[in-house]
C-alpha cells in the first residue's frame, strides 16, 4: 500500500476521549448538515452553515476534518491554517466539520 494510505489515522472519537482526560471540551460544528436522510429518488436537502463556520473558524481555535483525496485534518487557530503536509490554507482541502477545542471550566471526573 502506498503513502500515506499505510498510515495509521486516528478516529476522531479517540481524539475527543484523550482531550476530555486532559481537561478540555470538543464541539463539532459541520459546515454542511443533512436535513433528511439520502434515498435513490430524492437529492439530499443541505443545510447551509458556512456563515456560522466560517465565523466560528476565525473567533476560536481547533481541528477542521474534511478530504483532499482522502480524508484528513488540519488544525486552526482564529483563521490560521496549520496542515500537517506544511501548507498553510490549502486549497485541495474540503472542510466538512470544525472540532472548537476549549479547556473545561470544572474538572468533571468520568
Amino acid at each position: 500500500m502506498a503513502e500515506p494510505l499505510r498510515r495509521r489515522g486516528f478516529h476522531a472519537q479517540e481524539l475527543v476521549h484523550l482531550l476530555w482526560k486532559l481537561g478540555y471540551t470538543v464541539t463539532p460544528i459541520e459546515a454542511y448538515s443533512q436535513m433528511v436522510p439520502v434515498v435513490e429518488y430524492l437529492p439530499p436537502l443541505l443545510l447551509d452553515n458556512s456563515p456560522m463556520f466560517d465565523a466560528i473558524v476565525h473567533s476560536t481555535r481547533g481541528v477542521i476534518t474534511g478530504k483532499t483525496t482522502i480524508g484528513h485534518a488540519v488544525a486552526y487557530d482564529h483563521g490560521a491554517i496549520c496542515d500537517p503536509r506544511g501548507l498553510t490554507n490549502p486549497t485541495d482541502f474540503s472542510a466538512n466539520c470544525a472540532w472548537i477545542i476549549n479547556k473545561r471550566a470544572t474538572d468533571v471526573q468520568l
